[in-house]
């Protein structure tokens, strides 16, 4: 059985949906607004399940993780879709709307649950390979550097089961080329695997707020600083008229006139405050 998901993110070019293998023992209790840990490029996402298929035209990866099993409706879906188009937004921020917040969140009522990174690793038999192939100096270094992890955790190099001998993608790629790690892989020497890695509980909400808490404190420190406002020659000689208007008390009909978008609006009323 193949899904259809849309993934939950505010990437405009991501704004489409994606097909993925459902495994056998996944297939119970998967629903349309169900929420599913996704292999996408180098990483790990999650994504909300918007349709089932039972064949794609793609080379498709399967799901790692069903992280809800909520269901919306299809009405609901349509929903989302017409203020997707309509709002010019991500259908995933649409879908969120229609799910109940309390069960939207990465971990779920607060319980512990494993997500996945991508690591690499030398191929059982990479030496074999390594004898019928030549190495330039920087493959030789990453041969030699993931070696080491291994002599340093004393376990096999090709077993991923301790964190001293695994090092992630993205890590090697920083460390190294990424244009060698990529040949290296593909000449398959090295490996790409998953792996589990269990994060400890904490609260979605607490993190959302102390988020929007940060924002909030932002927005008033930039409110609170004083803007100041440097006047062209045109913009003083208003400015001057309006200040003597508004202290002699001659209030009048006046026509402030000038380029649109330039501000003068905001210019001259904003100073026009020192005048009372």
């Amino acid at each position: 059985m193949y899904i259809e998901v849309i993934l939950n993110n505010k990437v405009k070019i991501l704004n489409r949906t994606f097909d993925y293998i459902v495994p056998e023992h996944m297939k119970d209790g998967l629903n349309i607004g169900s929420r599913v840990l996704v292999p996408f490029g180098r990483s790990t996402k999650d994504a909300y399940v918007i349709g089932f298929k039972d064949k794609s035209d793609f080379e498709c990866k399967e799901i790692l993780e069903v992280l809800t099993t909520e269901e919306i409706s299809e009405e609901k879906l349509a929903l989302a879709k017409i203020m997707s188009k309509r709002y010019f937004c991500n259908l995933s921020e649409c879908i969120k709307l229609m799910l109940n917040p309390k069960t939207n969140t990465k971990n779920i009522d607060n319980i512990m649950r494993n997500k996945m990174k991508n690591i690499v690793v030398l191929a059982e038999n990479y030496k074999e390979i390594l004898e019928s192939i030549k190495l330039n100096e920087g493959q030789k270094e990453i041969v030699s550097y993931l070696e080491s992890l291994n002599e340093n955790s004393g376990e096999s190099i090709t077993k991923n089961n301790s964190k001293n001998n695994t090092i992630e993608l993205k890590d090697l790629n920083e460390k190294f080329s990424a244009s060698r790690v990529s040949l290296l892989i593909r000449k398959g020497i090295l490996k790409k695997e998953f792996e589990e890695v269990k994060f400890e509980e904490y609260n979605f909400w607490d993190e959302e707020l102390e988020e929007e808490e940060k924002r909030a404190k932002e927005r008033k420190e930039k409110s609170g600083k004083k803007e100041e406002i440097v006047l062209n020659k045109e913009q003083q000689e208003v400015y001057d008229k309006f200040k003597s208007i508004v202290s002699e008390e001659l209030f009048s009909e006046e026509l402030l006139y000038g380029v649109t978008g330039s501000r003068k609006n905001r210019n001259i009323f904003k100073n026009n405050k020192r005048c009372t």
